[in-house]
């Protein structure tokens, strides 16, 4: 895939741009000791990319709990408010976002958390996005693919690319008919991404960004 041939780039949130997954995953697995049952953040972390309702409810029917899903997920975000100063973006995040913006590409945020926990965690990475698309905005999240159909709308599907960390988001993506980048970033195995349906597989978001620095060198010494 020559990246810059893409026009659009479509960004997930957590796990991509910032670190955010397995703070995300502990504030449930805390969350679910106040009723008595213990999950560890693993086996939380597998749901990750879903939206934080469809983890609550993925959790209830799992492990069979009687608990109210609102319940859960009061308890939970209280506690996911006290973590949120430990969510950091990765390395390269701005400088990527930075980079593209200078290359004239148009930048999209498309996540499966609420606006408002959007906001709170990207902080300033938000001003560069052109468009934000959060789980507010949709009926359906990950992986239903309205989340990406709404992101890409008014846009040729096939100059856009997807940058995703998680199955969920991939299947997504690719049911939209958008090509995807998976990153790794230490928590996902590339085999799960692979047949997840990636058109590739990098190891951090760092790596996109050196692969789009030397496509850029290679078009300059062309010229």
């Amino acid at each position: 895939m020559m990246m810059l041939r893409k026009e659009v780039f479509i960004f997930d949130m957590d796990g991509v741009l910032i670190d955010s997954n397995r703070i995300k995953a502990r504030s449930f697995s805390i969350a679910l000791r106040s009723f008595g049952v213990s999950v560890s953040e693993e086996e939380i972390m597998k749901y990750m990319g879903m939206s934080r309702w469809d983890i609550a409810r993925a959790l209830i029917n799992e492990y069979r709990l009687k608990v109210d899903v609102n319940d859960l997920i009061e308890i939970r975000m209280r506690i996911l408010d006290e973590l949120r100063a430990y969510i950091k973006p990765f390395p390269c995040a701005r400088d990527l976002l930075n980079f593209l913006k200078s290359l004239g590409k148009k930048l999209i945020l498309a996540t499966s958390s609420d606006r408002e926990s959007t906001f709170k965690e990207l902080g300033k990475l938000a001003n560069l996005f052109d468009r934000i698309v959060t789980s507010d905005d949709v009926k359906k999240t990950k992986p239903d693919p309205e989340l990406y159909i709404k992101a890409s709308s008014g846009f040729d599907r096939s100059l856009c690319v997807v940058i995703e960390d998680s199955p969920y988001g991939i299947i997504a993506a690719k049911k939209a008919g958008i090509d995807v980048i998976a990153v790794m970033n230490g928590y996902r195995d590339r085999s799960v991404l692979v047949k997840s349906g990636a058109n590739l597989v990098l190891d951090d978001i760092c790596s996109l960004y050196q692969i789009l620095l030397k496509e850029v060198r290679e078009c300059d010494s062309n010229i």
